[in-house]
């Protein structure tokens, strides 16, 4: 595999890691990048934060049912309808509550006028909600922003304060950094930076179901709820804030993942007790699948090949 990618973009590769029962069986960074350099994540954020909205859940602080626009009583909105009016919490954490947000269709534009707005928060729950498209799933990164800032009004902390406290810290994430929307919320929808090995660390969480040394730090239901499809078509889905997919390529097993653009991965597969973590520029973690899952051999030890050991430590550029 890393003769592969020395061969086809290696530039495009910042972090890779590839993590099984718990140990870590290859590692390697493109320059400038390195264990210690916090990458961006994009939307690999939008996982976390539904990690945390889980958490609040268990707490009684929101529930699923809960109407968002309840949360923003000194607020009004435009394009008020009775499907806005009835807005959860559930349909943001799946992206089907139907507000006008062509973000994969016109994705440069939407952003562009959304993160220049004054108030990011107005200017996502000012947009009108199409009737049809209630209960479908439409990409839509300003739904895990209402969720964030849904949070820091119930808790009183902002969603970093929150999350650090009852999740990250827990788990020695020490370089997760949130940005903030242009109001201050902070951004849960995209835009957190940390090093491979943290958000290995979260890949780590959520493969035991939320258990870290013995604490259960986010429900164990939640994890299975939120790693679940609840929306999608085909072998591809979504559940709370994470895609779920069944690779067919690799005999049907299921996976989950948190992504964000630009290829970032948290890709998990629970059948083989597996994580993989990318960072990088458009690198196709694809192409690497065909190598990493098929390389899966045993469960136990395998068989000594020094000559091969040398070699990979050479390609990862650990000699």
């Amino acid at each position: 595999m890393f003769e592969y990618v020395e061969n086809n973009n290696p530039n495009d590769l910042h972090g890779l890691l590839i993590i099984r029962n718990g140990h870590i069986i290859a590692e390697k960074y493109g320059w400038p990048y390195n264990e210690t350099y916090p990458h961006n994540t994009f939307s690999v954020t939008k996982s976390l934060t539904g990690a945390i909205t889980g958490v609040a859940i268990e707490e009684g602080i929101v529930k699923l049912d809960d109407l968002v626009l309840d949360y923003f009583p000194d607020m009004t909105f435009e394009n008020m309808s009775k499907e806005k009016e009835n807005m959860t919490i559930e349909q943001l954490l799946t992206m089907t509550n139907g507000i006008d947000w062509p973000e994969w269709e016109q994705g440069p534009q939407v952003f562009y006028e959304w993160e220049n707005s004054e108030n990011q928060l107005q200017y996502y729950l000012d947009q009108p909600i199409i009737k049809e498209q209630v209960g479908n799933f439409n990409y839509d990164t300003g739904a895990a922003v209402v969720l964030a800032a849904i949070i820091e009004n119930a808790t009183g902390k902002t969603l970093s304060e929150y999350g650090h406290e009852k999740i990250f810290k827990k788990i020695g994430i020490t370089s997760l950094e949130f940005q903030s929307t242009n109001e201050g919320i902070t951004n849960g929808g995209t835009n957190a930076h940390m090093v491979p090995r943290d958000m290995a660390r979260f890949g780590y969480l959520y493969l035991h179901n939320g258990k870290w040394d013995g604490e259960q730090i986010i429900p164990e239901e939640w994890v299975k709820t939120s790693t679940t499809r609840h929306t999608g078509e085909d072998s591809q889905g979504y559940g709370y804030l994470f895609w779920t997919a069944t690779e067919s390529d690799y005999g049907g097993i299921d996976t989950y993942s948190a992504m964000g653009a630009r290829n970032q991965y948290i890709y998990v597969v629970p059948e083989e007790r597996l994580i993989i973590v990318q960072t990088s520029e458009y690198y196709s973690l694809g192409a690497l699948l065909d190598y990493i899952i098929p390389a899966i051999e045993s469960d136990e030890a395998l068989s000594e090949n020094a000559e091969a050991y040398n070699r990979l430590k050479e390609l990862m550029g650990s000699e």
